[in-house]
């Protein structure tokens, strides 16, 4: 997490002081650009998955969990960034907010009434997914759309060929009530199975993505409040 240091209020506005980031978020890289190799995956988001469970241990959801929202160092120290959509939220408690990204958003968060924590995991397998097929998962997570249909209703990830991130994705993009939590994320067999490899740091951005790949800049929305 990116530590916030010091608030001085003023009249008018709020003035934070927090700590600098060297570094890029995730959207400048790509697996099949040469950017990232299995291990830097893995090295990164069990970084991020570590600072969502910190978030939620201390009643704390993000709700926009998305790879312009992950700073990544040279050094492979990854930082999660934006809590400007972040909400309290206690254990069992539903929230109703409509905010987020929409790309990398569960079903039931896009309808309105879900679990912050389950939305916050969704998120983070949308984001996984992201990485790996420089793609979004879909342009809205709704049953009309070909592409969530797909994914949340027959379990196919067509793009994503590696069959430990495509189970590890699958146990994510269901229900969420059958939904992996977020310790089964930090235990499962591909977040942890291959670790003894060491990934190497600094990795390069990536090429551009192709014009065909959808954008998630221009589904950022916040139209309620909680």
């Amino acid at each position: 997490m990116i530590t916030e240091r010091f608030v001085f209020p003023e009249e008018k506005i709020i003035l934070v002081s927090m700590d600098l980031v060297e570094g890029k978020d995730l959207s400048f890289f790509r697996v099949y650009s040469g950017g990232f190799t299995v291990e830097c995956l893995i090295a990164i988001f069990r970084q991020v998955a570590k600072g969502l469970h910190w978030m939620h241990h201390n009643n704390i959801v993000h709700l926009d969990l998305k790879p312009e929202n992950i700073m990544l160092e040279e050094n492979g120290s990854t930082k999660i960034c934006d809590t400007g959509l972040a909400a309290w939220c206690r254990p069992g408690q539903r929230l109703t907010r409509h905010c987020g990204t929409t790309p990398f958003m569960a079903p039931e968060h896009f309808a309105g009434n879900y679990n912050g924590p389950s939305a916050d995991v969704w998120g983070f397998g949308a984001t996984v997914y992201s990485l790996v097929t420089s793609k979004v998962l879909c342009e809205e997570p709704v049953r009309s759309d070909p592409h969530f249909y797909r994914a949340y209703y027959r379990q196919e990830l067509p793009l994503v060929h590696d069959l430990a991130i495509r189970e590890f994705l699958q146990d994510i993009f269901l229900p969420e009530a059958t939904r992996s939590t977020l310790s089964d994320v930090i235990t499962s067999s591909w977040m942890t199975t291959r670790l003894s490899r060491q990934p190497q740091f600094p990795i390069r951005p990536a090429t551009p993505l192709p014009d065909d790949a959808y954008s998630s800049s221009s589904h950022m929305y916040d139209t309620t409040s909680e």
